[in-house]
């Protein structure tokens, strides 16, 4: 008699668990979350139907593919791939410094800088600064690129082009670099698929034991590594992952903690995981770059949505990734949480956002022009095959 009713209260706690266990289960089915994966957008779909998105070049610089379908409609691309109503080679630009005396301006950014999600898409900081500015504007954002992206740019087009200034636009919510990036010649920065987010082609550091390749070469390879890594309906399954993957809570409790113990590993074993160094490294690259060719660099950071919604001091908080380059930060009080289209860090300016920022970086530029005027804005330089 008391062995069964031991047995009975050690059966109501478990019975409480199991059915909370359920309950947790019904609710994150009913929210719409998917089986045996981190994120929805990897359950498994009847067709893989790739959509190709960039392309890259002999220096691993990725820009958008003319006709892909995730490219707006209204976009005007160059001959290189970017925002540009004109080309960005020698003979265009040498020809735009015989019409007039007008400087040369790269701006280099990422989706910020493209003018992404923005309607209308003439209303981007960018933009406005290119019909408004009495300099010629090379818009060289593309969304989803990072630093590396902006070092390949300044290694290709600064010796080729000769800018009389060099602005990065650097977007303080994703650009810091937590690990270095190989580029490879003529494999894009990531591939689109129908129905999934973007899937990088270089393999996150700390998965890079699990896997022999540095590079994901076509949509197919990442799109079975992103399977293999991410969910649990990949090739690489076993009995177990075949039981958990029948479970949304089951799935992503395991999948979460597996990512987390290789991103200690990681950590643990790495010698460069502090992503002010790593960041800082970059940066002094592409400082050295522009040093060669004698052009000015100037970085101008972008605030993020939780910097502007925190008030954060913007000078505080990332002057240290800047130790090596001259830098500013637009007034944080300018911007509130309105100026976004969201509070993530993959969220954008609005038109009120783009303009406020428009609005910095035009001071920014005038100030730097008379700042130089006797110095690196002297004469109009030429290209390097003169």
């Amino acid at each position: 008699m008391e062995l069964r009713f031991k047995t009975k209260k050690l059966f109501v706690p478990f019975g409480v668990f199991l059915g909370l266990l359920i309950l947790v289960e019904v609710c994150l089915r009913c929210m719409g979350d998917k089986p045996g994966v981190l994120k929805n957008e990897l359950f498994p779909v009847e067709r893989f139907i790739p959509q190709t998105l960039f392309r890259s070049d002999d220096y691993g610089i990725s820009s958008y593919v003319d006709d892909s379908p995730r490219v707006p409609k209204n976009y005007i691309l160059n001959q290189q791939g970017f925002r540009s109503s004109f080309d960005y080679d020698s003979l265009t630009i040498d020809s735009l410094r015989e019409f007039d005396d007008r400087k040369v301006i790269f701006l280099i950014g990422d989706s910020y800088t493209e003018g992404c999600c923005d309607l209308p898409v003439d209303s981007s900081f960018a933009d406005l600064l290119t019909r408004h500015s009495s300099h010629h504007i090379l818009n060289f954002g593309i969304g989803g690129t990072d630093l590396t992206q902006y070092l390949q740019i300044v290694k290709k087009y600064v010796p080729k082009l000769k800018p009389d200034l060099v602005i990065i636009a650097f977007y303080l919510g994703n650009d810091i670099a937590y690990a270095k990036r190989e580029p490879a010649p003529r494999i894009p920065i990531a591939y689109a698929i129908q129905k999934y987010p973007w899937m990088n082609s270089s393999i996150p550091p700390f998965l890079k034991k699990n896997y022999p390749k540095e590079q994901l070469e076509s949509e197919i390879e990442a799109y079975q590594f992103y399977l293999n890594q991410y969910s649990l309906w990949g090739h690489n399954t076993n009995w177990i992952h075949r039981i958990i993957r029948r479970s949304v809570l089951l799935s992503k409790l395991y999948l979460g903690t597996r990512l987390w113990y290789y991103r200690i590993r990681w950590a643990i074993s790495s010698a460069e995981t502090d992503p002010i160094l790593v960041t800082t490294k970059i940066i002094k690259g592409i400082q050295q770059e522009c040093n060669v060719n004698g052009v000015k660099l100037l970085v101008l950071g972008i605030p993020s949505p939780s910097d502007a919604i925190d008030q954060t001091d913007l000078s505080s908080t990332y002057s240290p990734y800047f130790k090596s380059v001259e830098h500013r930060f637009p007034l944080i009080s300018s911007f509130s949480e309105s100026d976004y289209d969201g509070p993530k860090p993959y969220n954008h300016f609005l038109n009120s956002g783009h303009l406020k920022f428009y609005n910095f970086i035009n001071l920014e530029l005038h100030s730097e022009i008379e700042k130089h005027k006797s110095t690196i804005f002297t004469q109009p330089k030429k290209s390097m095959q003169e």
